[in-house]
């Protein structure tokens, strides 16, 4: 147990403990996580603060230690939106194809195998399109993902590019050349890679879970469906292609509210809570 006449005041923040990565994984808790759970226990137990970067998150690991919800602060995570803004005018490039772009780790919980089932009928409603992932391929017990992905995507693996880690400015590059970008995650709480592409004013294909419906408003700043429905997450996709006016009013959208996630009013937000 922390002793807290040593430490002063301890704050502290919820991001994904071990109970519901594991959760989210669809695997069950062994020795030594459940030896984290009780360490992650002790630690909230013994804070005299807690934050959280979304409501969903709050809610889930205070029902998995039975706490109030009302010790926890909502305090969004933040990014410097102007700043970068002009990151992404700095390097932007006409883009030499078309392509819709899905940031992040290549893992099931990601939905990246939701993803591979999604992807065929929205490619063969446009020719010319391909799809770009970019994050390293994670490993499971049932093989490499991106080698699972490509066994389902079968002929329409050709139009799928991996491009693995990359450097950040190569990035911004990609983000900004993109049709549309998709976050299929089955749980996620509040994934930088969103408020990224919403600072580029880029439409948005999400899923309703976690903190996604927190970050954004569906049919206002992006389109959210449900988490594992491919045919839902493929038409969500191919109705931001094919209407440009539904995919401008997205980006808008996506480019206003994501102000209310700047740096400096997350980053007030989280003094006040320290100094009261």
């Amino acid at each position: 147990m922390i002793n807290r006449s040593l430490c002063g005041k301890i704050v502290t923040r919820f991001h994904m403990n071990i109970f519901l990565n594991r959760l989210a994984h669809g695997g069950t808790m062994g020795p030594r996580d459940r030896l984290i759970d009780a360490m992650e226990r002790a630690q909230i137990n013994s804070s005299t603060g807690h934050t959280s970067p979304t409501k969903s998150m709050a809610e889930a690991t205070c029902g998995h230690l039975d706490i109030t919800t009302r010790s926890v602060k909502v305090i969004p995570n933040g990014i410097p939106v102007e700043s970068y803004r002009s990151s992404l005018r700095d390097c932007n490039i006409e883009p030499q194809e078309d392509y819709i772009f899905i940031p992040g780790r290549i893992e099931p919980n990601k939905g990246a195998l939701v993803l591979a089932e999604a992807l065929p009928p929205v490619l063969d409603a446009h020719p010319g399109l391909s799809a770009l992932l970019v994050g390293r391929s994670v490993r499971t017990k049932h093989g490499d993902t991106k080698s699972l992905m490509l066994k389902r995507l079968g002929d329409h693996a050709g139009r799928v590019s991996f491009t693995g880690f990359i450097k950040h400015r190569r990035y911004l590059q990609m983000l900004a050349g993109a049709r549309t970008v998709v976050i299929p995650s089955l749980w996620d709480n509040f994934p930088y890679t969103c408020l990224e592409a919403m600072c580029a004013g880029k439409t948005i294909v999400a899923t309703r879970t976690g903190g996604m419906p927190e970050m954004m408003e569906d049919g206002v700043s992006g389109l959210l469906v449900s988490p594992g429905d491919e045919a839902m997450l493929a038409d969500a996709i191919n109705r931001c292609l094919d209407d440009d006016g539904l995919s401008k009013k997205l980006g808008s959208g996506a480019l206003k509210r994501v102000k209310r996630f700047d740096i400096d009013a997350t980053s007030s937000a989280t003094l006040r809570f320290y100094r009261s």
